[in-house]
């Protein structure tokens, strides 16, 4: 841009906190708390700077101010948006997936004893399938939308695939131009040849006799 390079980087906002109770969830315009100082989380008149110990209005922690990375909420906060954006997912469902970062795995089922009660092992087998039931469902409920990006991710294949195809066979589509231009000129001069040879076997008609001079010589005979 205007002949100087400029490094382009994915653009990631910051948490939304609230510039007036220092908390998220709603913008200071619509704001209906008092406002408080964010480095000392008390009401006072605004002092620069703030002589008060640092103490986190959103964490409500000693040391720290509010909306920097030390605040381990605004923190968590970031890395939530920081990781729906790097991966194109909703911020609630990236905070869910943050929240529960190891997947559920399934539980071992009880191994049957010929000398156990049956009755007990299909109890234990039943409360087994019961439980992988319900991790269906959750992971149905808390990823709703990974099917429907599978999907598009799919569609987006099939359609690079399809203009991509006529790329792939160009290089034998020039080759079949490139032979049938060649047979063209062959043929062209093919019969450009024979045209001449016709012309050149066509031999030019004898000049008729001319009636005057003709006429002359009769009359200086007599």
């Amino acid at each position: 841009m205007a002949h100087e390079i400029f490094p382009v980087k994915q653009f990631i906002p910051r948490p939304a906190l609230c510039r007036k109770c220092w908390t998220f969830g709603h913008p200071e315009e619509t704001c209906t708390n008092p406002p408080i100082c964010k480095q000392c989380s008390q009401t006072h008149p605004p002092s620069d700077p703030c002589k008060t110990p640092p103490k986190c209005p959103t964490c409500a922690k000693p040391g720290h101010a509010a909306g920097t990375l030390d605040c381990p909420k605004y923190n968590n906060r970031q890395q939530i948006i920081k990781f729906a954006y790097e991966n194109r997912i909703p911020i609630a469902e990236a905070s869910k997936l943050l929240s529960n970062p190891e997947p559920a795995r399934p539980p071992q089922l009880p191994r049957m004893h010929p000398t156990a009660n049956p009755d007990q092992e299909m109890d234990d087998l039943k409360k087994e399938v019961a439980k992988l039931r319900s991790q269906i469902e959750t992971i149905s409920v808390h990823h709703p939308q990974t099917n429907a990006r599978l999907e598009t991710l799919e569609a987006t294949v099939q359609v690079i695939q399809e203009k991509i195809a006529p790329l792939v066979e160009l290089p034998q589509t020039i080759e079949k131009i490139k032979t049938d231009m060649t047979r063209g000129f062959e043929s062209s001069h093919e019969q450009l040849a024979n045209i001449t040879a016709l012309l050149q076997a066509t031999r030019p008609l004898a000049k008729p006799p001319d009636i005057q001079t003709t006429s002359t010589t009769s009359r200086a005979r007599k």
